[in-house]
């Protein structure tokens, strides 16, 4: 004999879901903020620029969930992963593509969340080819720089 029931919020009105697993049983279903509304975005860069790769909705943030980055050996090249509204600008990841080619991948499973207005950009100084992914999200509402800053 078997009981339905469901895993009810009467403060959101949500009820939580069940799905099959692959031998049949009944399985409760959770998805993460990031699984439900991560995106990403790839950028292939072959000059010495500034190229912003997420831009936070305006008056929010954006938090990082995934670096991938792929560059060719260089002199005197590098590869700079930042977060800038302008004015303040802090680094996320550097590479020295001098005497190494750079191949990263990094998941950052709880996020590195920017502040209001933050810009997610790559920075090269140099004609290296370079290929960046980034997985994020938006968050609508960001905090001030230095409210950010004073909780690092």
């Amino acid at each position: 004999m078997s009981i339905k029931s469901a895993i009810y919020d009467p403060a959101t009105r949500l009820v939580w879901h069940a799905a099959k697993s692959f031998n049949g049983h009944l399985l409760q279903v959770v998805s993460s903020y990031f699984e439900i509304h991560g995106v990403f975005k790839t950028s292939l860069i072959t000059t010495a620029t500034t190229t912003d790769l997420a831009m936070p909705p305006n008056g929010g943030a954006l938090v990082v969930t995934n670096i991938l980055i792929g560059a060719a050996k260089k002199v005197g090249g590098t590869v700079d992963i930042i977060y800038s509204d302008g004015v303040n600008t802090e680094t996320l990841y550097e590479a020295d593509l001098t005497n190494n080619s750079v191949n990263l991948s990094v998941s950052i499973p709880h996020g590195w969340r920017g502040w209001e207005d933050a810009v997610l950009q790559c920075v090269t100084n140099s004609t290296a080819r370079v290929s960046v992914t980034v997985g994020y999200i938006h968050i609508p509402i960001g905090e001030q720089f230095s409210a950010w800053d004073a909780k690092r």
